[in-house]
């Protein structure tokens, strides 16, 4: 299980979706290379219906997908879950007031405020009864750390026990601090290594979003301490 795996900090790669290509990703999907998919629905045309089709297609795989949805908004992780998605990447995951609408959104009562539906996550209703039992016990939250103003509230935000990994948006974490795209920038590696400690002292994973893999030495990515690849 994917949550167990991020639990164990194990390494975990994934493949990135930015748009609607069932052939190519059922190609991917045969090569068995990667953990788990991730679905962009921030910075692609990627609609809900297109994402039903892609959540099939994985699930067909007995892969776990993930989305990275547009914004923290109550409704919009509804009707991600509802088609059947395993866990949720937020973006700009600043404060903790961000975090806690984040995880209200994501989990069933008593532990959030999710509203129930009878969709294709539960098999329209027929494994209702199972799948509310498991849920909150399964769904994977990750909040991304995008900006610098969340380094004032990243203590409180990475001790909360409802949250299974951390994951870096590097390009606009980067450009919050005026150095958009700057990665060998001492000032980012520096803030990069506060979030890495941050993560290793509370026991939990951490990811970063890897654009260009030319570019990218993931055995050092490795070494310094990171376990969650979205390719």
């Amino acid at each position: 299980m994917l949550k167990k795996k991020l639990k164990k900090k194990n390494k975990i790669f994934a493949y990135w979706i930015t748009n609607f290509d069932l052939i190519s990703l059922e190609i991917v999907l045969k090569t068995n290379v990667y953990d788990c998919f991730v679905v962009d629905m921030e910075h692609t045309s990627i609609s809900l219906g297109d994402l039903e089709k892609i959540i099939m297609l994985i699930d067909a795989f007995k892969k776990p997908t993930l989305v990275r949805i547009e914004k923290i908004y109550e409704k919009n992780i509804a009707k991600v879950l509802d088609l059947g998605a395993s866990g949720i990447i937020a973006p700009n995951v600043n404060t903790e007031n961000d975090l806690n609408l984040l995880i209200n959104s994501t989990l069933y009562p008593p532990n959030g405020k999710r509203g129930v539906g009878l969709s294709r996550s539960s098999d329209h209703g027929k494994e209702f009864n199972d799948y509310y039992k498991k849920f909150n016990k399964s769904v994977i939250i990750i909040p991304m750390i995008e900006d610098i103003k969340a380094m004032k509230n990243l203590d409180k935000i990475v001790k909360n026990k409802k949250i299974d990994c951390l994951m870096i948006g590097p390009y606009d974490l980067s450009s919050s601090m005026g150095i958009a795209g700057k990665f060998k920038s001492i000032k980012f590696k520096k803030i990069l290594k506060k979030i890495l400690t941050q993560a290793k002292r509370n026991n939990l994973a951490c990811g970063i979003h890897i654009v260009h893999t030319k570019d990218v030495n993931l055995k050092n990515l490795i070494k310094e301490g990171y376990n969650f690849f979205p390719f």
